[in-house]
C-alpha cells in the first residue's frame, strides 16, 4: 500500500507580506468564511491563522501570517519568527502586496532577499488592492516586478471585493503536491473557536477605537462553555496601562457596550447560537513580554 492511496494532493501555501497588506481579507475569500480577523490598523495578525481548502481529491493549507516588520518587543519577535517559520515550510509562498504603496518594489525587494533557498517551493506574487489604483500606474509597477524574479505566477487582485481570488485558488489547486490529506474534508480552520471568539472581539475593538486604540491589547478567552442553544463566553481584554481603561470602557459603559454588541452578533453568525459575552478589561503591564501569554497565542516565547 502507497503513502498517498487515495491519489490525492495537499500542501501548505504561506502568505505572507508587510503589515496591513490584506493577507487575512485574502485568506477569507479563499476559504469563503471567517477564519482571520480584519482591520485597518497595522500587525493585526498576530499569530499563524490555518485556513483550509478541500475541493473533490484537493486540498490547500493557507497560512496566515504576521507581517514581516522590524520587531521591537518579544511579542513582535515571536511573530516575526512565526512568519519565517510558516514560508520555510510551505510548499508555495504567496508575496503579498500593496499597489497603492510607494515602496510597493522594495517590500518585495526585501521579503525576497529574506527567503531562503527555493528548495522546490513555488513563489508567487499577489498584487493585492488593484480597486484602489489606475491603469496608468499598474502597468509600470507590473513590469517593474516581474524584472526582480521569475515568478511561478502573478496576480492582480482585489480581495475586498473578491476580484481574481477564484483565478488565484484555481492555480493553487493545480499545482500542490501529491499528498494525503492533513486535515478533515469538512474543515475550514484549525483555529479553535474560543480563540476566533477572542479574536472576533479584539477585531471589533481596532474596529471601534481606531487609531485611539493602543497597540498593547490583547484579549483572552477565559471559558468557553455551552448550555443547552446557548454559548456562555467571558473574556479579559487586557491593556498594558491603566490610563487607558477607560478609553475602552467608555463613559457609563457605553464604549464596551457598544463592541460587546459587535462581538456577540458576529460571534452569533459564524457560530450559529445564542451568545452570552462578558467582557472585563483588565490592566496587565507587560503582558507582551511574558512567556505564558505568548505561548498562549500559539507562537514560541523564545524566538
Amino acid at each position: 500500500m502507497t503513502a498517498n492511496a487515495n491519489n490525492t494532493k495537499c500542501g501548505f501555501v504561506a502568505l505572507i507580506g508587510a503589515p496591513n497588506a490584506g493577507k487575512s481579507c485574502l485568506l477569507n475569500a479563499l476559504v469563503g468564511g471567517k477564519v482571520s480577523i480584519v482591520s485597518p490598523k497595522v500587525q493585526t495578525t498576530r499569530t499563524r491563522i490555518t485556513g483550509i481548502i478541500t475541493e473533490k481529491d484537493t486540498q490547500a493549507v493557507f497560512i496566515d501570517t504576521p507581517g514581516i516588520f522590524k520587531p521591537r518587543r518579544r511579542l513582535d519577535r515571536a511573530m516575526v519568527a512565526a512568519a519565517h517559520d510558516a514560508r520555510d515550510g510551505a510548499d508555495i509562498v504567496a508575496i503579498i502586496v500593496d499597489v497603492g504603496r510607494k515602496d510597493a518594489v522594495q517590500t518585495v525587494r526585501k521579503l525576497l532577499d529574506r527567503m531562503p533557498d527555493k528548495n522546490g517551493r513555488q513563489i508567487i506574487l499577489i498584487m493585492n488592492k488593484i480597486d484602489l489604483s489606475t491603469h496608468a500606474k499598474l502597468l509600470p509597477l507590473t513590469l517593474e516586478m516581474s524584472k526582480i524574479y521569475n515568478w511561478d505566477s502573478v496576480f492582480m487582485i482585489s480581495a475586498t471585493r473578491d476580484n481574481g481570488v477564484a483565478d488565484i485558488k484555481t492555480w493553487i489547486l493545480k499545482n500542490l503536491p501529491d499528498s494525503p490529506f492533513h486535515y478533515d474534508p469538512s474543515d475550514k480552520s484549525d483555529q479553535p473557536d474560543a480563540l476566533l471568539a477572542a479574536e472576533i472581539t479584539r477585531e471589533k475593538l481596532f474596529l471601534r477605537l481606531h487609531e485611539e486604540l493602543p497597540y498593547g491589547l490583547h484579549v483572552e478567552t477565559v471559558d468557553f462553555e455551552s448550555e443547552n442553544d446557548t454559548l456562555i463566553i467571558h473574556q479579559d481584554i487586557i491593556i498594558s496601562e491603566s490610563r487607558h481603561k477607560g478609553m475602552v470602557i467608555g463613559k457609563s459603559g457605553s464604549m464596551l457596550k457598544q463592541i460587546g454588541t459587535m462581538a456577540r452578533e458576529e460571534m452569533e453568525n459564524i457560530f450559529g447560537r445564542h451568545i452570552r459575552l462578558n467582557l472585563e478589561v483588565i490592566v496587565r503591564e507587560g503582558w507582551d513580554e511574558k512567556s505564558e501569554v505568548i505561548s498562549g497565542m500559539g507562537l514560541d516565547p523564545s524566538a
